[in-house]
C-alpha cells in the first residue's frame, strides 16, 4: 500500500468527513515557511499548520534545543519534583505579564482552559461564595474538551455532546456592541458569575471576528469592578500575532489568568500554560488536601516543551523577529487595499500578522463548500490554506518572505476572480 492508503486504512484525521473525504496529502518534512511532500512538491504554509508555527519549520535553534534536552532529561513527574527548563519558562513567560505570579502547566489550548474554569470555581468556592455560572463571548471557541467546549458557541462542533454541557450565559455577538454591552451590564448585575472568559480582540474559530480594544475594556472593567474573574484566552491571538506580544498588552484591564498555547513552542511540542494571578494562587493557600487544585496530566511541565519553549520566546523577542513581524503587517495592509477592489471579498479585516475576509457563498458556516474549492486550488499552485466556512485568511510563520506572501496574495486574486 501507499503511504495515503495506509493513512485512509490507519488513521482518524479531525475535523474530516469519513465518505467522500479526499486523500490527506502526505507531508515528509519542513524548511522555513515552506512544506514538503513525498512526491518533493513544496507548498507554502500560509496558516502556520493550525496557527502553532511562529519561526517555520524544523528550525535550525529549535532543533538543537530538542536534541539538547532529550539527551539531559526528557520527563520528570512534574508532582513534587521540578526542573530547570520549567522554572526558567516560567520566569520568562511572568516577565511578560507583569500581573501574574504563577505558572500552571498543561497540555495544549483546551486543557489551558479547562485548567482556568476549574481554578475559577474553585476560588469561589475557597472564598464562600456561590459564583458558578460562566460567561463567554458570542460565536466563542475555547477548546474540544468538555469544560472548554461548554463556555463555547453551540454549534456542530458540540451538537452530539450538548445535552453533556453546563450552562454558561453566551453573549450577542461582537459585531453588535451596543446589545453586547447592554447584555453584559445585565450580567454584572448578577451576583452568580463566575468568570468571563475571552478572546480577546480576535475570535479564530469564529471566522476571525476582530473587534476592538476600548470595547473589550470597558466590559472588562465592569467585570472586574463586580467580582467576576477574568480570563484572558490567548491561545490563539498571543506570541505576537496581534500588533504586540500579546492582544492584553493593551488593554488597561489586567487579567487574572491567562491561557497561552499554539504557538508557545514555535510549533515543536505540544504544551500549554495557565497563568494566574497571586490573588488566585492565594486562595488555595490551605493546608487540608480538600483544598488542593486537583488537575495534572502525565506530560504536565515536559521538559522538552519547556526547554523548546524557552528558545521559541527567545527567537521572538530578537529584533529580527519584530521586523519580521512589522514586513508581514505591513503587506497585509498593501493587500487589504489590493482586496478592497475585489467585489467577491467582504468584510476584509487586518490585525498584526493576520489579514481575513470573506467570500460571498449560499452556504454559510463550517459547512460552506468554500474550502473544497480553495484548498486545492491554493495547493496546486503550492500555497497550504485552510478557510474557516466562507471566511479566508492568511496567518503565516513570521520567517515567510515578502516574494512567498506576494505568491499568496497573487494566488488569492485569482482565486477569488476564477470564483
Amino acid at each position: 500500500m501507499t503511504l495515503q492508503e495506509k493513512d485512509h486504512a490507519y488513521l482518524w484525521h479531525p475535523y474530516q468527513a469519513h465518505t467522500n473525504a479526499p486523500s490527506n496529502r502526505v507531508i515528509v518534512r519542513g524548511s522555513g515557511s515552506l512544506l514538503f511532500d513525498e512526491s518533493g512538491a513544496s507548498y507554502i504554509d500560509a496558516i502556520s499548520s493550525w496557527w502553532v508555527n511562529l519561526h517555520g519549520h524544523a528550525h535550525p535553534a529549535l532543533s538543537a534545543a530538542l536534541a539538547r534536552q532529550s539527551a539531559q532529561l526528557e520527563h520528570v513527574i512534574f508532582a513534587r519534583h521540578t526542573h530547570p527548563p520549567a522554572i526558567a519558562l516560567a520566569e520568562q513567560l511572568l516577565a511578560l505579564f507583569p500581573g501574574m505570579q504563577k505558572v500552571f502547566y498543561s497540555d495544549n489550548g483546551s486543557t489551558a482552559v479547562e485548567v482556568a474554569l476549574k481554578m475559577s470555581l474553585q476560588y469561589h468556592q475557597h472564598r464562600g461564595e456561590d459564583r458558578k455560572i460562566f460567561v463567554a463571548l458570542g460565536d466563542a471557541y475555547h477548546g474540544d474538551t468538555f469544560g472548554a467546549m461548554s463556555v463555547s458557541a453551540r454549534s456542530m462542533f458540540t451538537q452530539a455532546f450538548d445535552r453533556q454541557l453546563f450552562d454558561i450565559i453566551a453573549l450577542p455577538s461582537v459585531e453588535d456592541e451596543k446589545q453586547l454591552e447592554a447584555a453584559f451590564d445585565a450580567v454584572c448585575a448578577r451576583q452568580d458569575i463566575a468568570a468571563f472568559i475571552y478572546e480577546p480582540c480576535i475570535q479564530g474559530s469564529a471566522g476571525m471576528k476582530m473587534y476592538g480594544v476600548g470595547l473589550l475594556d470597558r466590559l472588562l472593567q465592569k467585570a472586574q469592578a463586580n467580582g467576576i474573574l477574568l480570563i484572558a484566552d490567548e491561545v490563539m491571538t498571543g506570541f505576537g500575532r496581534s500588533e504586540t506580544l500579546f492582544v492584553s498588552d493593551q488593554l488597561h484591564t489586567s487579567p487574572d489568568m491567562v491561557c497561552l498555547s499554539k504557538g508557545i513552542t514555535g510549533g515543536t511540542m505540544p504544551f500549554g500554560a495557565t497563568l494566574a494571578t497571586s490573588a488566585m494562587y492565594s486562595a488555595f493557600a490551605f493546608t487540608s488536601m480538600d483544598k488542593t487544585f486537583f488537575h495534572g496530566h502525565s506530560y504536565t511541565g515536559n521538559p522538552l516543551a519547556c526547554a523548546v519553549a524557552l528558545v521559541s520566546l527567545k527567537l521572538l523577542l530578537d529584533p529580527q523577529c519584530f521586523a519580521q513581524r512589522e514586513m508581514i503587517a505591513r503587506l497585509h495592509q498593501q493587500f487589504v487595499d489590493t482586496l478592497q477592489d475585489q467585489p467577491q471579498a467582504t468584510r476584509i479585516r487586518h490585525k498584526g500578522t493576520i489579514v481575513a475576509w470573506d467570500v460571498d457563498s449560499a452556504e454559510k458556516g463550517y459547512g460552506s463548500p468554500l474550502r473544497e474549492k480553495a484548498i486545492p486550488y491554493y495547493a496546486e499552485r503550492g500555497i497550504l490554506i485552510r478557510p474557516l466556512g466562507e471566511t479566508m485568511y492568511i496567518l503565516p510563520p513570521y520567517c515567510i518572505t515578502e516574494q512567498e506572501l506576494t505568491h499568496v496574495y497573487d494566488t488569492t486574486i485569482s482565486f477569488l476572480q476564477d470564483l
